[in-house]
């Protein structure tokens, strides 16, 4: 068994949803005050972004639909640095090099301690969806039951999966 976020690739795996990760858009107060704040979307073109590589196309950030359309918006940012890596994505934005989108859950700690700022709070970053992955079989044993259950009452309760409180 093993867990997954974001979008699945292999059909032939038995895969049960566990939690959304949900997902903030930011900076550090340092870098909005020598580059000022997006007041909209459109103006992240302006900015420098800190993209994460693992996606397919890391330069196109997705953006939850809003009304009336109820379409998901897509807007290219300009990347000065890709990385595989959360937590790296992190560091970088808390030391001023740029804006970046995060996980709730990596993001949480540095936006309590103010080392991150939340910027256009009204625009939600696609979230991801986590999930269980385990191969087809008849027999399910009863221990990969046992952990999916767990999981899902874990992220259920943590805070930082349901908001960005600490």
């Amino acid at each position: 068994m093993g867990v997954h976020i974001g979008r699945l690739h292999d059909s032939s795996l038995i895969a049960r949803r566990l939690a959304v990760s949900r997902r903030v858009m930011c900076c550090s107060p340092a870098y909005a005050q020598n580059a000022g704040l997006p007041v909209s979307i459109d103006d992240l073109a302006n900015h420098t972004c800190i993209s994460y590589a693992n996606v397919p196309s890391n330069e196109i950030w997705q953006f939850e639909p809003v009304e009336p359309t109820n379409t998901p918006r897509s807007l290219t940012v300009r990347s000065r640095i890709v990385t595989s890596n959360d937590e790296t994505v992190r560091d970088t934005a808390i030391a001023g090099l740029g804006i970046a989108i995060l996980p709730v859950f990596v993001a949480a700690q540095a936006l309590s301690k103010g080392q991150l700022i939340d910027i256009l709070p009204d625009e939600h970053p696609v979230a991801d969806t986590i999930y269980a992955i385990y191969p087809q079989s008849r027999y399910i044993p009863i221990k990969v039951n046992a952990i999916i259950n767990y999981l899902r009452t874990a992220f259920r309760e943590d805070p930082a999966w349901n908001g960005l409180e600490s």
